[in-house]
């Protein structure tokens, strides 16, 4: 008999009792980092010289962007200024993927979202870029 002192054990199949038939959970594997760490300050390092630059054209109001077998190009006024937000998606990019991780449960990226949309916006600021440019002279 069990004495009146002491709490009774949860009975099967009552809320507070265990289910023994449950299988346990499966391990779930860690996301896997893609950029081992020194690769990481470099790409954050590239990512600062891209923003930097693409400023200091901006404040400079001349952006000079090379070209690989042609004389670069000089970008003044409002092209500049998208060019520059061009370098700084792109430099925003380098730094996410710097971070990023593979969750392999979802297989996909941590942050993909923001990577596709800062590649999008640096290539559509780039076309707007080149426009403005061309329309000017």
């Amino acid at each position: 008999m069990i004495e009146p002192d002491r709490p009774r054990p949860p009975r099967p199949y009552t809320p507070d009792h265990p289910n023994l038939l449950v299988q346990p959970p499966a391990a779930v594997p860690a996301p896997l980092r893609l950029v081992p760490g020194p690769v990481r300050v470099v790409l954050v390092l590239v990512a600062l010289a891209l923003a930097g630059y693409g400023g200091a054209g901006v404040l400079a109001d001349d952006l000079y962007l090379p070209a690989k077998r042609a004389p670069g190009t000089h970008y003044h006024g409002p092209a500049a200024l998208l060019l520059a937000g061009m370098l700084g998606c792109w430099a925003a990019g380098l730094a996410a993927l710097a971070w990023a991780r593979f969750d392999p449960v979802r297989r996909a990226l941590s942050n993909g979202r923001l990577l596709a949309l800062l590649c999008t916006g640096g290539i559509v600021l780039m076309a707007a870029g080149l426009a403005v440019h061309a329309g000017a002279a």
